[in-house]
């Protein structure tokens, strides 16, 4: 269940730009921010939150080695990760 989930998250980013690998041993999965954001995760999550209602936590909540990146959890439903990405397709890419 949270592969499938995983990975219908890892492909929506991909198929906007990212090039993730899915992760093998968690239930996020960390993306680089949009370079138009300088990096700034926090701006970036702002931003997406404002925009398009989605949540995903930045990566500086996990220290000086996460700026720049974000993180979205495959353990929402899969309807509502379908939804999320879907409003970050009309808005978001790499």
């Amino acid at each position: 269940v949270y592969r499938r989930r995983r990975d219908l998250v890892v492909d929506a980013l991909n198929a906007r730009g990212w090039d993730l690998t899915p992760p093998k041993a968690t239930l996020y999965v960390w993306a680089p921010v949009p370079e138009a954001y300088a990096g700034d995760s926090g701006a970036f999550v702002a931003d997406l939150l404002e925009t398009t209602g989605v949540r995903v936590t930045p990566g500086r909540g996990a220290g000086q080695w996460g700026e720049g990146y974000f993180r979205i959890s495959a353990f929402n439903s899969r309807s509502n990760i379908e939804e999320a990405m879907s409003r970050m397709r009309s808005k978001v890419h790499a």
